[in-house]
């Protein structure tokens, strides 16, 4: 094979390789410092916007709260029953279990933007009494805002928009930067070999 053909080779197969990125799930059980702890930037590589973690158990028993722990005892719930975002410079967004906390037929707008353009966007409904998995597939996105409204008072105390979030499932994607620099590694590598 000449030179040619092997750097196309290779590129390929960095494109492929690129889109293989394991799936990492954000399961919100390490942030225990208490009932409704802000989530911090940073935690599972992303960035965070009106999320708050909690210990469904303790903070709100019987309601959605506690059944939308899904992993352990701590998931992750949208403050003020407001938007709440999560971001990052560039990821796919697999999916999660989502729950209401106070409402039956409570509506959640799930929009994927690359920059400020929405690219992606789905609409679930989620009660009160069980978590559900959503798979979302939203490819390539550097932000997800989940925006609740609608559903009835489940009658269990509590009133608002808001939801649970657990076992977040993404996969971050390569920054081009990190790409072009394996291809040219791989490159280099060829023409030493060549030699």
């Amino acid at each position: 094979m000449n030179l040619r053909t092997n750097i196309l080779l290779i590129f390929g197969f960095l494109a492929v390789c690129g889109q293989m990125s394991l799936a990492l799930v954000v399961t919100f059980d390490d942030i225990t410092s208490g009932m409704g702890a802000m989530i911090p930037d940073g935690y599972g590589d992303l960035n965070w916007d009106n999320f708050w973690t909690l210990n469904g158990s303790v903070m709100h028993p019987g309601s959605g709260y506690e059944l939308g722990c899904v992993s352990g005892d701590y998931a992750a719930f949208n403050g003020y029953s407001d938007p709440a975002v999560i971001s990052n410079y560039s990821f796919d967004f697999i999916g999660a279990y989502l729950t209401a906390a106070w409402r039956t037929g409570l509506l959640i707008d799930v929009e994927g933007y690359q920059g400020a353009t929405m690219i992606c966007s789905q609409t679930v409904t989620v009660d009160c009494y069980s978590p559900t998995w959503f798979g979302f597939n939203f490819i390539g996105v550097t932000k997800v805002r989940f925006e609740p409204h609608g559903g009835t008072d489940a009658g269990l105390g509590g009133s608002g928009a808001f939801f649970v979030i657990d076992n977040f499932s993404y996969s971050p994607v390569p920054e081009p930067a990190t790409m072009i620099l394996l291809g040219i590694g791989g490159t280099s590598l060829l023409r030493r070999r060549r030699k």
